[in-house]
């Protein structure tokens, strides 16, 4: 999604809705600054039920980086 982006029309936004689990979070979060190294994209994050203090952290990072906003939703259980 960010590489297909056209610099020529602003007001990009993703919303990334995840548990939070990366494989690798320094990888994910080191290719999204590189595919959004304009910052011509902002990248919400919502970070879906009760996660690991660290999957609060990289969201709260990627959201930061772009300028996007981080949310946390918990089901209803």
């Amino acid at each position: 999604m960010l590489d297909k982006a056209d610099p020529k029309k602003p007001g990009k936004i993703i919303y990334l809705l995840t548990d939070g689990v990366f494989p690798d979070n320094d990888a994910v979060i080191k290719e999204l600054k590189k595919l959004n190294a304009k910052n011509e994209v902002q990248i919400n994050t919502i970070l879906y039920d009760d996660k690991s203090a660290e999957a609060v952290k990289v969201l709260q990072k990627i959201a930061d980086d772009s300028g996007g906003k981080f949310k946390q939703v918990k089901s209803d259980d």
